[in-house]
Parts: structure tokens; sequence; C-alpha cells
């Protein structure tokens, strides 16, 4: 009975989704990226002009209708323009960042931006575990990206940590200095460098698992 009722509320759905796809989609789309821009906004919030949840509502109004790896184009840009509030070398380094990963991966599989996102996201709030159940239907490859995440949350973290000291306006460091510090800091980070590596071991050994050919693959995943 229980078995039944599940296959006939699967249906249900499978059919509810196949009527209004276009607008479940464009509603997965604005929930997600309002949920990357506040989460920028409340761990950032060094740009006044910017720091304003209308903002995150109207540009999640607006991934809402384009395709999701434009969430991680708005996101990058609304943080390198909260960075710029620190130091103009810290927008740099962000763009400079965003566009290496664009390089290197996101031009070939750029619709799998999302996961970049969201492993920053629950990294920032402090859930990382939530992001190794995507591996049951992601590929290998894209622990690269989960990678990419936690160096971006790794940034804002240390951003945030030590904004004084990395404040073009407020700190009495060279340009040279501020950045040594933020790579420094950033790169002798003991549990940043265990995130990294736990997270990029584990989603790459669910994922392989999940994709062999041995029996019960799934459940063992």
């Amino acid at each position: 009975m229980i078995k039944k009722g599940l296959l006939t509320a699967k249906e249900v759905v499978r059919s509810f989704y196949a009527k209004y796809e276009r607008y479940v989609n464009g509603l997965i789309r604005f929930v997600f990226a309002l949920a990357v821009y506040l989460t920028i906004l409340y761990t950032a919030g060094y740009n006044s002009a910017v720091s304003n949840p209308f903002i995150a509502v109207g540009l999640a109004l607006i991934s809402a209708f384009l395709p999701l790896y434009m969430t991680t184009v708005f996101g990058a840009a609304l943080m390198a323009v909260e960075f710029l509030s620190v130091s103009i070398e810290l927008a740099v380094i962000t763009v400079v960042l965003f566009l290496l990963m664009l390089l290197l991966y996101f031009v070939f599989r750029a619709g799998d931006s999302w996961l970049l996102m969201f492993t920053m996201v629950m990294c920032l709030w402090n859930f990382p575990p939530l992001i190794l159940p995507v591996a049951l239907v992601a590929s290998p490859v894209e622990t690269l990206v989960v990678v990419f995440g936690v160096l971006i949350y790794g940034l804002a973290a240390v951003v945030r940590r030590d904004v004084s000291a990395l404040s073009s306006a407020s700190s009495t460091l060279s340009i040279g200095q501020r950045v040594n510090l933020l790579l420094s800091d950033l790169l002798s980070n003991e549990y940043f460098i265990l995130l990294v590596i736990t997270l990029a071991a584990s989603f790459l050994m669910i994922s392989l698992i999940r994709r062999s050919k041995i029996n019960h693959a799934p459940l063992i995943a």
C-alpha cells in the first residue's frame, strides 16, 4: 500500500512538473539566486550602496529568467563590488580568480557553475556536509567545481576576518603586504586546507562509486 502511494505521488509530481516546467524551473532559479546573493551581502556588507536586500531580490528576479550559470556571473560581480570597498587589489583578485575558473572549467561546462555557488554558500553557513549528496548525481570531474567553491569561501572568510588589515583606507600596509597577508592567511588556515581535502576526496569517492559497476553501487555511494 505504501509503495503504491509513493508511486502515485511520484506520477503526480512528474505530471505537475511536465505541465509547469517553465515556471518551476524559474522559481528554483529565483530561490537559489536569492540565497546566493543574500549570503554574499550578509557575509560581506562592505559596500553600503549594494548591501541591500532589495538589490538581492532584484538580481534574483532577473536571474530567474536567465540560464543558471548567470547566477555565478552576478554573484562574482556582486562579490567584486563588495571587495572593491575594502581594496582594489581584493576586487582584482576576485575577478582574476573567477576568470581563471572560467578558462579552466566553466567555458566547457558552464551549466555546472551552480555547484560553485552552492558550495560557497554551504561553507559560509557552516554546512559543508550538505554538499556531498550532490555527488550522487554529479560526475567525478565536478569535484573541481567543489574545490573552486571552497576556494571562494576561503577568500571571503579571510577577508571578513582581516578586513581592517586588508582595507586600503585604514591599513598602513602596502599593496604587496596586503596581498601577501591575504594569501598567507588563506594557505596557513588548517581548517581551510582540511576542508578542501576532505570535501574533494569524499565528493570524488561518492561520485566514482555511484558510477561503478559493483553490486548496489547507488546504495553504497
